[in-house]
């Protein structure tokens, strides 16, 4: 749902500073369509509800998934005390997720901006670069964060905790400053 809100987000962009009704909206059809502001009084939507948009959740499901499963192959037995992580496939999965994460964004807004735009304009598509990244650095943190990820599988205690809380941390201030400009027209409008 986030993929499809934050390039929908950019789609407005193209045209005019977004609103808080553009925030997970289905893009209207019709070339002229997103030019049209919607009727909520011109609030700009928050830092909060853009942070909430930014993480990729069509992506994230599946990947949680995959390394709950390899976290189950990989539990201590009695007779294998210390085994195989999967390392490799942990990071590959968490290449999946970030590359998919760029990819299905940019897929998206294509997708959209091609929909939404006459014939003779499909040209001059532009590019969902600041939702795309905001996506991308919510993907990296959250395959980074959660307890099976492929770093916090080799950091235990303190180490762990300081590396989750920089990787959070880094990711917020990141996408905090690129939903500052995720509240303006990509001309400066």
């Amino acid at each position: 749902m986030s993929i499809s809100a934050m390039t929908t987000l950019s789609l407005v962009r193209d045209t005019r500073n977004p609103m808080k009704s553009d925030i997970g909206a289905q893009p209207p059809a019709g070339p002229q369509a997103p030019s049209d502001p919607p009727g909520d009084g011109g609030k700009k939507p928050s830092l909060p509800e853009l942070l909430a948009k930014s993480l990729p959740t069509e992506i994230i499901v599946p990947y949680t998934a995959f390394i709950a499963v390899l976290a189950q192959l990989t539990k201590p037995t009695a007779d294998d005390p210390h085994p195989d992580q999967l390392l490799l496939y942990r990071w590959l999965g968490f290449a999946v997720l970030v590359g998919g994460t760029a990819a299905l964004s940019y897929v998206s807004y294509r997708k959209k901006a091609t929909a939404a735009k006459q014939p003779s304009q499909a040209k001059d598509i532009g590019s969902p670069l600041v939702e795309a990244s905001a996506l991308t650095v919510s993907a990296i943190a959250w395959g980074l964060s959660i307890p099976e990820s492929p770093l916090l599988t080799k950091l235990d205690g303190v180490e762990g905790v300081v590396s989750l809380a920089l990787v959070s941390l880094v990711a917020l201030v990141i996408n905090a400053v690129l939903a500052k400009t995720m509240t303006t027209a990509k001309s400066g409008g």
